[in-house]
């Protein structure tokens, strides 16, 4: 897949969503290519962050971020979202609070859903230069992400915000 078919794929992704309902402290939307993917729309960091953060900590490790992205089974029923995701029969969540960081999050809900996508990203993970993979692992891995989503993370910093990124050097 060339950069040009993938960027026209990311700025599918980042449009086509469809608004469900306002909550008082964040928005929610169902995605329209991933209709098992709930979008979090939240007013500021602080409020994401508390709201997210625990049920991010259970995936990834992390809870004080800048977006948010985790599969539906790490979701509580003592968590606020969980009726929100079992009445929409929810496979995947994101939450952001600021529009720069959406990107990078529907990345993750790509990779969890499109198996072509993610079969291709593996593969391109497994035939990567050991120093240059390292060299991901290393910076993923100090930023505190664990090992299960290094892959997962790997591609949505590629994807999003290689410009950002030393690694991709």
């Amino acid at each position: 897949m060339n950069r040009i078919t993938i960027a026209k794929i990311i700025l599918l992704i980042v449009f086509l969503t469809v608004f469900i309902e306002k909550d008082n402290t964040f928005k929610y939307e169902i995605d329209k290519i991933y209709p098992k993917l709930l979008i979090l729309r939240f007013n500021n960091k602080k409020s994401m962050n508390e709201e997210l953060g625990d049920i991010s900590n259970r995936y990834e490790g992390l809870s004080n971020l800048e977006g948010h992205n985790f599969p539906a089974s790490f979701i509580k029923k003592t968590d606020n979202i969980y009726d929100i995701v079992k009445k929409n029969n929810i496979e995947y969540v994101i939450g952001i609070y600021n529009i720069d960081s959406l990107l990078h999050e529907k990345l993750h809900a790509k990779y969890y859903f499109d198996k072509k996508y993610k079969q291709q990203i593996d593969k391109e993970w497994n035939n990567m230069e050991v120093s240059k993979k390292n060299k991901i692992i290393t910076f993923l891995k100090n930023l505190g992400y664990n090992d299960k989503v290094l892959i997962d993370e790997y591609q949505a910093y590629r994807y999003s915000e290689k410009k950002k990124i030393i690694f991709l050097e």
